[in-house]
């Protein structure tokens, strides 16, 4: 993943999935480390919460786009 043109000053939420078997802990930190995260939010599914459990991350991402300021324009 490169964050390479996007501003400093972009919301980024990374989403951690609490059961990914795929990418651990350690991992994860790492990877919300470097893209800079503002937040993180805690899913409690495997490396796919589409499949694993659609609705909680609909919750999840309607909370993310709830908080985010208004775009101007």
């Amino acid at each position: 993943m490169r964050w390479a043109g996007l501003p400093a000053s972009l919301p980024r939420t990374f989403v951690r999935c609490l059961r990914d078997p795929i990418q651990p802990r350690a991992l994860q930190d790492r990877l919300i480390a470097n893209c800079g995260a503002d937040d993180v939010l805690d899913i409690d599914t495997g490396h796919t919460p589409a499949i694993d459990d659609p609705v909680a991350l609909a919750t999840l991402l309607d909370r993310i786009v709830g908080a985010a300021p208004p775009t101007p324009g």
